[in-house]
C-alpha cells in the first residue's frame, strides 16, 4: 500500500496520482478531486491548492478530511481519514514553491478565485504576469486511519490501520 501510494507522486500515469477529497462544514459537504504531491515517512500526505478555493475555508472551520484512492487495474482502493493543516505564506510553502516549474505556477495565479462566477469565459484565462506564492497552498493531511481494500472477485481482502494516540509525531 504504502509503494503504491508513493508511486502516485512519482509516476505521472500512476491511478493514485489523483485522489477525491471529501470536505465538510456544518451540513455542507462538498468533494472534488486534487492532484496528490508527496507522501513523508510518517505517511503524511501532501497536495496543493490555491488559498481562495472552498476546500481551504472548510478545512480551516473544520479540519476532518477524507481521501480516497483507486487503482482500476489492481481494483485496489484506499481510504484516508484524517485531519488537515493548512501551509500558506509560511515555510512549508516556501519550500514546495520552490520546487514547482514557472508553468505548474501560473495555476496559482489566476486573477479570479477557484469557483467564482465570471461574466465571460475569457475572464478565467486572465493570470497575474509574474509568477507569486500568494495563494499558493499545501495541504498536509496527518492520517488518522488508512485502509485498503483489494477487490478480488468475490473474496475482498480489507486492511485498516489506525493511528494510536501517543504514537507518531
Amino acid at each position: 500500500m504504502k509503494n503504491e501510494l508513493e508511486k502516485g507522486t512519482t509516476v505521472p500515469n500512476h491511478p493514485f496520482r489523483f485522489a477525491s477529497l471529501a470536505t465538510h462544514m456544518g451540513r455542507d459537504i462538498e468533494l472534488r478531486y486534487v492532484v496528490f504531491r508527496k507522501m513523508d515517512m510518517d505517511l503524511n500526505l501532501y497536495f496543493f491548492t490555491d488559498s481562495r478555493s472552498g476546500k481551504v475555508s472548510h478545512l480551516m472551520s473544520n479540519p476532518e478530511l477524507a481521501l480516497l484512492f483507486y487503482h482500476d487495474t489492481e481494483r485496489v482502493q484506499i481510504r484516508v481519514k484524517g485531519l488537515a493543516k493548512i501551509h500558506h505564506l509560511d515555510e512549508v510553502a516556501a519550500r514546495f514553491w520552490s520546487h514547482i516549474p514557472e508553468n505548474t505556477q501560473k495555476a496559482y495565479n489566476s486573477k479570479c478565485s477557484p469557483g467564482s462566477i465570471i461574466a465571460s469565459p475569457g475572464f478565467a484565462f486572465k493570470w497575474n504576469s509574474e509568477m507569486i506564492d500568494t495563494f499558493f497552498t499545501v495541504i498536509k493531511v496527518e492520517p488518522m486511519s488508512i485502509e485498503a481494500l483489494q477487490l478480488n472477485g468475490l473474496e475482498h481482502i480489507r486492511a485498516s490501520f489506525f493511528k494510536r494516540k501517543g504514537i507518531g509525531k
